[in-house]
């Protein structure tokens, strides 16, 4: 009849207004994810141009520099060949200049480090991308660590006259905390980035002013407020020692690097952690690409931790992270720097080692280092030359120094 007429009418006409709405809403959500992919392209495309940009500098300081300290080792030779009858007598513009020298190679290194910087950042977005960077937890001592991470920067402080202050607190002292287990290499990637920040905010600050803080604190507690703040100590702290004792104990270690720089903006301090995001024209006033940041908040997460800032527009910044680690068995001895050091055996003058290295730079380098430290070497560009040079030295298939041994001590 006519009202079932007009029933099915409504119903269809509230179901075409139904399929209309819902093209809509996936036109709207396709609109939405399709100006998400451009800004991610966008933003992608500015990391590329930025980082290109960041990798291009250094190279131009290490060109320059190594150009002109070799111009100088150059004159310097040709004027010690000249004087072989008569005694050199050097000219105060030669301490001068090797004065100059050493700052242009201090120069070098600190952007060889820039550059190593970089790399490590963009390798660890690569693997966070497919899900592959892992967490490889080793033994160390955590104090003197995180003085040598800091120390790499004393020449760079230097030549920007910054002042550098460690804090060590008293918590470290109250819960006997000497080694640790963590990831010492990642742990070393989050202090450089936020050290390296630190000094690119710190070095616009007036002379006199440029200070960066660092302090460290331990404690059995994670942050009791969404902060990367260590808690108080307890009332009683004669326990906190024997607590912490036990090797594997879970303990939290807090770190934190204050600048004097000019601070950040309130709507810039959201943006910071994110993928290829920074501040408000940060990377034209203070360089830099906005990738470590990012790149240590993804690797305090996985370490069990966090990373934030706190700043006041105008007066610094002080960026703090927390990372979970476990008491590790201590040892009578600090943990040795990161050098090859290789004790001569009594039965011979020194070790003879055999490199193999396919870069001819580094092969010619560590061979030089350890030539002058009084090793004997040879060299292999590859695998199947370290073979053949084993083989031959071990059954005297060929001419060799009948008073180098036998054998290679080390395989490097």
């Amino acid at each position: 009849d006519v009202s079932d007429r007009h029933m099915y009418e409504a119903a269809r006409i509230a179901q075409a207004q139904e399929r209309e709405t819902l093209a809509q809403m996936r036109a709207a959500d396709a609109e939405r994810q399709r100006a998400a992919a451009d800004e991610r392209r966008r933003a992608q495309e500015l990391l590329v141009d930025v980082t290109s940009h960041e990798l291009r500098q250094p190279v131009s300081a290490i060109l320059n520099c190594s150009q002109l300290v070799r111009g100088n080792l150059t004159k310097l030779g040709d004027a010690l060949r000249k004087s072989r009858d008569t005694p050199f007598v050097p000219e105060d513009s030669l301490h001068k200049q090797i004065e100059e020298d050493l700052d242009a190679l201090d120069s070098i290194y600190q952007c060889a480090l820039s550059q190593e910087r970089i790399a490590n950042d963009v390798l660890s977005l690569s693997r966070l991308q497919l899900d592959t960077l892992s967490i490889h937890t080793t033994a160390f001592h955590l104090v003197p660590e995180l003085q040598r991470i800091v120390s790499i920067f004393a020449n760079e402080l230097r030549m920007k006259k910054i002042e550098l202050d460690i804090k060590v607190g008293n918590s470290v002292k109250l819960h006997n905390v000497d080694r640790v287990s963590s990831d010492r290499t990642r742990f070393s990637q989050i202090l450089t980035n936020l050290m390296s920040n630190a000094i690119k905010f710190t070095d616009i600050a007036p002379i006199g002013e440029r200070r960066i803080t660092v302090c460290l604190e331990v404690s059995m507690e994670p942050p009791q407020i969404n902060k990367c703040i260590s808690p108080i100590l307890p009332p009683n702290v004669e326990g906190l020692a024997q607590k912490a004792a036990a090797p594997g104990t879970p303990i939290y270690v807090y770190v934190a690097v204050k600048d004097s720089g000019p601070g950040l903006k309130p709507g810039d301090l959201s943006l910071l952690f994110q993928r290829f995001q920074q501040g408000s024209n940060s990377h034209e006033v203070f360089g830099g690409s906005g990738l470590g940041l990012f790149v240590s908040r993804k690797l305090c997460e996985l370490m069990g931790g966090n990373i934030d800032v706190d700043s006041i527009y105008g007066q610094g910044a002080t960026f703090r992270f927390y990372l979970k680690m476990n008491t590790a068995e201590p040892k009578s001895k600090p943990a040795p720097k990161a050098q090859l050091v290789i004790p001569a055996p009594s039965s011979q003058t020194a070790y003879h080692i055999l490199i193999t290295e396919d870069n001819i730079i580094n092969q010619t380098v560590l061979n030089r280092q350890l030539k002058q430290a009084g090793f004997t070497t040879e060299l292999a560009s590859n695998g199947k030359e370290a073979i053949e040079r084993m083989k031959r030295l071990a059954f005297g298939t060929d001419k060799i120094d009948p008073n180098l041994p036998r054998r290679f001590d080390v395989i490097l």
